[in-house]
């Protein structure tokens, strides 16, 4: 009853809507806006590479996983669909909030500051919730159990330890350039 047919006109919406979903990942993420803050010192980049690579091979698994399948739940990939939206908004009001501080990589920036405004006054990573939920959107979109798996048993991970350090790197930059959490 909730599932359908895995047919290729299903495969077919399914990979035009992950270029979307790449094409809108991408352009958010990485695209280039002019800023008036230098970069101070950038701390572990090896960390973000290390994430990336994970959240790659996540998509990736996912997606296989949903070439594979037979059938497809429908309720499961409206659920996928409800928390990768949920994810988008979440990273791009983070983004936002953030503005010329907000960086890919854990850094300093000349004249940073801790950031209380916004949706950082309610959530103290949420650029990192944002990213598990994205994940596990997208896995559950793809009804991929693998997905899930590697959402919360490696990128999971992964990211406390990145918030973890990023909080001492904070509070140690944070005296030093006057600011408190």
């Amino acid at each position: 009853m909730w599932t359908i047919q895995n047919s290729n006109e299903v495969r077919v919406v399914f990979l035009l809507i992950v270029l979307v979903l790449i094409l809108e990942r991408t352009s958010n993420t990485f695209r280039r806006k002019v800023t008036t803050k230098k970069t101070k010192k950038v701390f572990q980049k090896e960390l973000f590479y290390t994430l990336l690579v994970l959240y790659l091979i996540t998509v990736m698994v996912s997606g296989i996983s949903f070439l594979r399948n037979q059938t497809v739940s429908i309720l499961i990939s409206a659920l996928g669909v409800v928390s990768y939206s949920l994810a988008v908004f979440l990273r791009r009001t983070a983004i936002r909030t953030l503005n010329d501080y907000w960086s890919v990589f854990v850094e300093v920036k000349e004249g940073q500051r801790y950031v209380k405004e916004g949706i950082y006054r309610y959530l103290k990573h949420p650029y990192y919730i944002a990213v598990i939920l994205e994940l596990f959107g997208f896995s559950l979109l793809c009804n991929s159990g693998w997905g899930v798996v590697l959402t919360f048993g490696a990128q999971l991970p992964l990211l406390l330890i990145r918030s973890h350090y990023e909080n001492r790197i904070l509070k140690v930059y944070g005296k030093r350039m006057g600011f408190h959490q």
